[in-house]
């Protein structure tokens, strides 16, 4: 299933996405720069939000085949024709 990734993979997704936040926080922080100070509050939580996110982010495991053993994780990763596809596969032990 393309949602299950190697360790590889999710390792370069992992970078690729710490390169978009590094890269979103530095447009947000020239944006902010020009927004009046009664939003500074709103406009700290995001950039602290990010922070945290980014630091967090590494230490990040992947989604493994024993995960989609729950119903309820199917339910928020699958798309339709994946469910499908594992309902089958599951169902003959293929």
């Amino acid at each position: 299933m393309a949602i299950v990734k190697t360790k590889a993979e999710y390792e370069l997704m992992k970078k690729d996405i710490l390169t978009k936040i590094d890269k979103f926080l530095l447009d947000y922080g020239d944006f902010t720069r020009k927004t009046a100070p009664k939003h500074w509050r709103g406009t700290s939580n995001v950039y602290q939000a990010l922070n945290k996110a980014k630091k967090d982010i590494p230490e990040y495991d992947p989604l493994e085949m024993k995960h989609l053993e729950h119903d309820w994780v199917r339910d928020d990763v699958l798309t339709d024709e994946e469910k499908e596809l594992y309902d089958a596969t599951t169902k003959y032990n293929i």
